[in-house]
């Protein structure tokens, strides 16, 4: 069970319509995170640019990114 319950949308306000949003755009559906971002919308977005500096930053070739991304997900137990 998770300590934070996941907002929906709904639940979430208008503040943090954008992350969910972002969220959709880039993932096809919304993460079970996304939920628990919404909870303080300045923070979520925030961590949407970060996210979106790091990966715009060309600091690591996409194939190293793509290998960053993937062992990643392999350490917090993603399905493939």
């Amino acid at each position: 069970m998770a300590r934070i319950r996941k907002l929906t949308r709904a639940e979430a306000g208008p503040a943090a319509g954008p992350f969910f949003d972002w969220i959709i755009q880039n993932n096809g559906k919304v993460l079970n995170s996304t939920g628990v971002w919404a909870h303080c919308p300045p923070v979520a977005l925030a961590f949407k640019g970060m996210t979106t500096s790091f990966a715009e930053s060309n600091q690591l070739s996409e194939e190293l990114r793509r290998l960053v991304n993937l062992r990643s997900a392999q350490i917090t137990g993603c399905p493939s």
